[in-house]
This record gives C-alpha cells, sequence and structure tokens, in this order.
C-alpha cells in the first residue's frame, strides 16, 4: 500500500501539470513560482567559511544562509541536514545548515566528537555535554583547560583514542579533501577542487600514513598569511568509486546472504529505476530518528557497483520514513520556513525541502503526504492545498473533453485567492466530480466548488449545487 501511495502521489503531480495548462487565464490569480530545493542529509566533510562539503556535494555559505550548530562548531564527522537553491549551470546555495553529532564513521570505522570542554575529570571529560572515557592508551595532544576546543576521536565507544586540544582561546576550522602533494612543511589537498596548501609542522598530530591520493580530515588554525595549519590531521585511504544514490525502499529481498534490498529512485527524465543494494556487515546504517529501514522509508547512501550490476552499500541513512497521507481542514499556520501547519488536529512541518503547492491558511482544505518522526510528528514531502468557495455560474466553455466553468464568487470570506465579485475560470475534467443535478446547468445556478491551483487557472475537485 505504501507503493502504491507512492505511485498515486506521482500520477496525482502529472495529471494537475498537464490539465492545467488548458485553463484560460483567470482574473485574480496569482501565479507562485516553484523554487528549485534540494533537500539531503549527509556526512560533513569539510565546513568552510564559505563552503561546506556535505555526502561529498560542495554547498556555497553566503550570507543569506541559516547555520544550525545546537551540537558545537560544525566538523567532519557530524551529520548535516542541509536545504539549498538550485539552478541549473549553478553550484548549490545552502539556505540552511543544520549539523549534529551523529555516528558517522570517518578513518577506518571512527567517529568524532567536537566542542568546548565542559568537564576534564580522571577517568573522563566532557566535551560539547558528551561523556567521553579516558584509558590509559588515549592519546591527548595539547594543553588540557576547560573552555578550550576540542575533538575525540572514538573508535571503541565510548572511550577515545586520542584527544586534539586546540590553544585556549583559538576555534579551529575543519576541512576534508584528497592529498595531491607532498611538500616540505605542509600537502597539497583538492578539496571542493580547489587545491589548498596545509602546513603539518612537526607538532601536528598526523594519523595514518599520509600519501598522495589519501583522504585527510584536518583540524586546522589560521597561520602566517591566512595558509591553513594544521593541529590534527586524520589520513584514511578513500572509498573508491562511491556513487550517492537516494530512493524509495520497496521491499528487502528474504533469505538472501549478504541481505538485499530493493530501492525505488530517479531515473532519466520522468522515469522510475529499481536498483538492487547489497547490505552487508561493512554496512554502516544510521536512522534520523525513523527508525530501522522499513518499506516505504526514504534512504541516502553511498554505494559502489558490483561486477553483477548491484550497488554494495556502504553508509545507508534513514532520512525519512514511509509514505503518511493525512487530509482535512487547515488550523492553523505557522511560519513557512520551518513551520507548523495544523491539520485535522496533526502537527505537520512544511519546510523549504517541502514540495508546496497553494497557499496554506486557515480554513482552507489539505492533502499531505509525508513522513513520520519519531516524535509522531508529520513532514511534509507535498502539502496540496485545495481551495473551497461558492458563487453563481454565468457561463460553461466547452473545449475538447473538457470544459470550463466561468463563476463568479460570491461570499466575502472565500478562501480563494480572489475579492468577492470576482471571476474564477475553473477546468472540469474527467476527475471532476459534479452532482447529478448540475450535468445540464445553465447561467444562473448557485454552486459550491473545491478546486485546486494550476497553470492558469484552477481545476475542479468536486462542484455541488447551493440551495437558495
Amino acid at each position: 500500500m505504501k507503493f502504491l501511495s507512492l505511485i498515486a502521489l506521482l500520477m496525482f503531480q502529472m495529471l494537475a501539470t498537464s490539465v492545467g495548462s488548458a485553463a484560460p487565464p483567470a482574473a485574480g490569480v496569482l501565479t507562485e513560482p516553484v523554487a528549485a530545493t534540494v533537500r539531503f542529509t549527509g556526512p560533513i566533510n569539510s565546513a568552510g567559511p564559505m563552503r561546506w562539503v556535505v555526502a561529498g556535494r560542495p554547498v556555497i555559505v553566503d550570507s543569506h544562509t541559516k547555520i544550525v550548530a545546537s551540537d558545537g562548531v560544525p566538523a567532519p564527522g557530524m551529520a548535516a541536514n542541509v536545504i539549498a537553491q538550485w539552478q541549473p549551470g549553478e553550484e548549490l546555495h545552502a539556505t540552511v545548515l543544520e549539523a549534529r553529532q551523529a555516528p558517522y564513521p570517518l578513518s577506518g570505522g571512527a567517529r568524532f566528537v567536537s566542542g568546548f570542554i565542559d568537564q576534564i575529570l580522571t577517568d573522563r571529560w566532557v566535551i560539547n555535554g558528551e561523556s567521553i572515557v579516558i584509558e590509559r592508551g588515549t592519546l591527548v595532544v595539547g594543553e588540557p583547560v576547560v573552555g578550550a576546543f576540542a575533538v575525540a576521536r572514538i573508535v571503541a565507544e565510548p572511550a577515545a583514542r586520542v584527544i586534539v586540544v586546540a590553544p585556549a582561546g583559538e576555534l579551529p576550522s575543519f576541512l576534508g579533501g584528497e592529498i595531491s602533494a607532498l611538500l616540505s612543511g605542509g600537502w597539497m589537498v583538492q578539496i571542493s577542487g580547489d587545491a589548498w596548501f596545509v602546513q603539518v609542522p612537526a607538532s601536528a598530530y598526523v594519523e595514518g600514513q599520509p600519501v598522495v591520493g589519501a583522504h585527510v580530515d584536518l583540524m586546522v588554525l589560521e597561520g602566517q598569511n591566512g595558509t591553513p595549519r594544521a593541529l590534527y590531521a586524520s589520513v584514511s585511504e578513500p572509498l573508491a568509486g562511491a556513487t550517492y544514490l537516494s530512493g524509495r525502499l520497496l521491499a528487502k529481498i528474504v533469505g538472501t546472504q549478504p541481505e538485499q534490498w530493493l530501492l525505488l529512485r530517479d531515473g532519466e527524465g520522468e522515469s522510475l529505476v529499481s536498483e538492487t543494494i547489497v547490505v552487508d556487515r561493512q554496512t554502516v546504517l544510521i536512522d534520523e530518528g525513523y527508525g530501522p529501514a522499513q518499506e516505504g522509508a526514504w534512504l541516502e547512501l553511498s554505494a559502489t557497483p558490483s561486477p553483477t550490476g548491484n550497488w554494495i552499500a556502504q553508509h545507508i541513512l534513514v532520512a525519512a520514513g514511509p509514505l503518511d497521507f493525512i487530509e482535512g481542514e487547515i488550523e492553523s499556520v505557522g511560519a513557512l520556513s520551518g513551520g507548523i501547519v495544523r491539520v485535522a488536529g496533526q502537527d505537520v512541518i512544511v519546510d523549504a525541502g517541502s514540495q508546496l503547492d497553494g497557499r496554506p491558511r486557515v480554513g482552507r482544505y489539505a492533502l499531505v503526504y509525508g513522513s513520520r518522526h519519531a516524535s509522531s510528528t508529520l513532514w511534509a514531502a507535498h502539502f496540496d492545498v485545495r481551495y473551497r468557495f461558492s458563487g453563481t455560474l454565468i457561463d460553461r466553455i466547452f473545449h475538447d473533453q473538457v470544459e470550463t466553468w466561468v463563476i463568479l464568487t460570491q461570499s466575502a470570506d472565500s478562501t480563494i485567492d480572489t475579492s468577492p465579485q470576482a471571476r474564477v475560470y475553473l477546468l472540469v475534467d474527467h476527475s471532476t466530480q459534479v452532482s447529478p443535478e448540475l450535468l445540464n446547468a445553465s447561467a444562473g445556478v448557485a454552486v459550491a466548488v473545491q478546486a485546486r491551483a494550476a497553470v492558469g487557472g484552477w481545476v475542479g475537485d468536486w462542484i455541488e449545487a447551493v440551495q437558495n
């Protein structure tokens, strides 16, 4: 049923687009351009002042970007929710970047905890509110001072293998990329397509073997002439040939070893492609509060192709739960940038990643497809506003297999975006439910309508007669 709901949603979107273009222009109708919004989640590869790289995707950061970092200074190893705008031929421009701690594996299965030191005890430190166990083999680089910034690398939970402390009063930056050259006094590192020279002094702690082509995660301070100076470098071989995939989990194939999942993703044009994903013991599964991966869940993953044509998953992120559907009257509307809209007694999150058709206003009707978070709140993948109004039929214009009803609105409290006594052009097609007594209706009949906005006018859901 979840798969059928997904197909129904896709068919509904294509239908609304195809029938809407046939209607004449409507007086007073506002045409709202649809922004090209990209929403994804992944590990932070690097976090610079003007550019981040998240899940291998470069994202531009500027004065319009809202950065939310409740878990400390954004750093490699943390997770990031990205909402960005995209134009053809341009890079992604971030509108919202939310960074938080998450068990993304870096440098051979480790994870990083970064932030300011809250406490220093004999057997543990507290960094950014998280308790880090200090064992006999834990290496501390730098001077331990409460209030200083530190990064702990954890391999065997919850003990730290190494903790690197920045000088008190200095805030480091984090970079990640591929080593392109080993030079005297430092390395050339390719970061988001640009070559950076990074000073690597003898005092820097280097983990792993630096070789050309290896991936490196860096904790740096600004050195002379603005050149980054490494405090800590974690070197690991890159995962060769990795590809980023995303889509809906159709099914888990029972009885396969290693386990195989079917993923439905976008193909060329408007086509859908089913991929087989191999999930083995090396695959890292991460959930965002939506619980374990289940049929209908939205997955984002990195994978490498296998000789059999399948994909071998390296990391799988459960980025959203199965599609759910609600409909009903809009009861309240919060700010539409990450705000809450209450529909039929349920809270719905509508943010820049939601596809919003129409304007949510109290009293209007909404059809909502989305995914439920662990808190049971529904995040809207598609929020479709329906408009209800009444008026008088003044004309019927017949076309090929469809017709347009011209209705003079009458109610001052109409939820449609027109003033009273405005003409509304309503497309009536095979999907419109018309009450039997209106099949041969003529001018002067009073009607009540529910409609959806379309290009150039409105498409009717249903039309009923109103008794005077």
